[in-house]
């Protein structure tokens, strides 16, 4: 996504979160994300939904480890139930594992009514093995 477009995708996701657009952290977007680590769903020219990552680190028994944080997902209520979190999350989680990027990737939402849940999708270059955990469920689900 594109610098000039971090007004309107911040818009969108200030907006699905139910958040004023000058009460919410993201007026001022291209300090606070990663465009090129940012991608947006468009119908007509219009954003409906988007997703961003941050770099981050976690700390994990006996080392540190790099770890894309999943964040700022959204999509406008007016296009829900169309496919498009799935596809963004995909072209995401397949984007890193392609890339060689981050081992980690996680998710904390943050909005509880979306999902209630924190997921944690480790990507394994070397087997192509892609697993999740969810962790508000304590079960093991392999993908």
């Amino acid at each position: 996504m594109g610098v000039h477009e971090l007004d309107a995708w911040a818009r969108m996701v200030t907006t699905t979160y139910g958040q004023g657009w000058y009460e919410g952290g993201l007026r001022n977007a291209a300090s606070s994300v990663e465009p090129e680590r940012t991608i947006a769903a468009y119908d007509g020219a219009e954003i409906v939904g988007g997703a961003s990552i941050y770099g981050r680190i976690m700390t994990i028994p006996g080392a540190a480890t790099p770890v894309a944080g999943i964040t700022l997902v959204a999509v406008l209520p007016t296009h829900r139930r169309r496919g498009i979190l799935t596809a963004m999350m995909r072209k995401q989680l397949t984007g890193l594992h392609e890339s060689g990027g981050e081992p980690i990737a996680a998710l904390n939402a943050a909005a509880p009514p979306a999902s209630g849940a924190s997921c944690v999708h480790w990507n394994s270059p070397r087997t192509r093995a892609r697993t999740s955990l969810d962790l508000s469920r304590g079960k093991h689900v392999s993908v």
